[in-house]
């Protein structure tokens, strides 16, 4: 039996009620594609250190903090989900209990900017209202009430002016202050981009780095053609991913030339990689094709956003395609694409059409 304060996700179910109809148990397995995390080791490696935070908080005499960082689209935001879903806002004799706030740093950020974002996760009417001193006055008076264990401040590389590449420093200490402060005792995540955190964390003039000693970085799943079937982190995840999917009997991404070619596509990414799978077994369940193959993961790769990856050749069309650069700290660039070939397609709707409605 599970402790109730262990972050722990339980899988979506797969609809099996006979008395729904075909529509319902489709949009069913459509609910599940949208809801699918995999658990993969560094995914539950940072949740465990996340979950002994949140036990030890209330009671530790010095400050809990995290670093978590990683370039985009590398997984951090569904983490910080996964936090957020296990220790939802709940009411307790008429009170509003949030075990776990979350706040973005406003671009430009200032210490009040900063107190203005937490006032507005506990849901503050008048949280962008008063000075400085009231603001933070009322926060702390916010923590208390709603048994606050942990705060989650997330694009922290906001905490730089792009302008002058500098640290603001007021506000960084500012938040220094607030969690050290002993009416609250709460454990403090801090998310963003690597290279600007690690720059917070360093500042001279600021002090938050003697609290975030422990960090963890998310980058790329790696992939290497050790082993038949290969055995690295990119193709386990695949095999979990499978897994979860809500088809009868496996599907093409357990495939090690696919699951390869998804490396490709996604550059081991997991936003894109994601965005990917789930536009194709959109696209099967829609018009009830039995399961996830090449041909559909070559058309979800014409279909999706090409925002979070290099400009390249459609990796699902002819020949086994070359490695992906790795990504780096800096967001890729999103000019046009090169395609590839035209869709051999289905006797079916268009499918943009289809995806439109999803």
């Amino acid at each position: 039996m599970s402790d109730k304060n262990t972050i722990e996700l339980a899988e979506p179910a797969e609809p099996t009620d006979t008395s729904m109809t075909e529509d319902q148990r489709r949009e069913g397995r459509h609910h599940i594609v949208d809801n699918i995390i995999v658990q993969y080791p560094r995914y539950t490696d940072i949740l465990k250190e996340v979950d002994y935070m949140y036990r030890r908080a209330p009671s530790s005499r010095e400050p809990l903090g995290l670093l978590l960082t990683g370039i985009m689209g590398a997984g951090k935001t569904t983490i910080t989900d996964a936090i957020l879903a296990t220790h939802p806002p709940h009411r307790l004799a008429g009170v509003m209990k949030r075990p776990v706030v979350r706040a973005t740093v406003p671009s430009r950020a200032t210490d009040r900017s900063v107190a203005s974002a937490l006032l507005r996760s506990f849901g503050d009417p008048r949280w962008d209202k008063g000075i400085l001193v009231n603001q933070t006055s009322r926060l702390i008076d916010c923590f208390q009430k709603a048994e606050t264990r942990l705060v989650i401040i997330d694009e922290v590389q906001h905490f730089m002016d792009q302008n002058s590449n500098r640290i603001v420093i007021d506000a960084a200490n500012w938040l220094k202050t607030l969690i050290k402060d002993e009416d609250i005792h709460i454990g403090c995540i801090l998310v963003g981009l690597r290279h600007e955190a690690d720059l917070l964390l360093d500042a001279k003039g600021g002090q938050l780095g003697s609290f975030f000693g422990n960090k963890r970085t998310l980058g790329p799943l790696a992939w290497d053609d050790d082993g038949d079937p290969p055995r690295n982190e990119f193709y386990r995840f695949m095999v979990e991913l499978d897994r979860l999917l809500p088809f009868d009997g496996s599907t093409a991404l357990v495939d090690p030339d696919i699951a390869y070619r998804c490396h490709i596509a996604s550059a081991g990414m997991l936003r894109p990689l994601m965005r990917l799978v789930r536009r194709a077994a959109h696209t099967a369940i829609a018009y009830g094709i039995p399961t996830v193959d090449r041909e559909l993961l070559a058309e979800a790769f014409d279909l999706t956003d090409p925002g979070d990856r290099y400009a390249i050749p459609n990796p699902f069309d002819g020949q086994r395609p070359e490695a992906a650069p790795i990504p780096q700290e800096s967001a890729p660039s999103s000019g046009t694409t090169n395609r590839g070939g035209k869709r051999r397609g289905r006797p079916r709707k268009d499918t943009r059409e289809v995806l439109a409605t999803l």
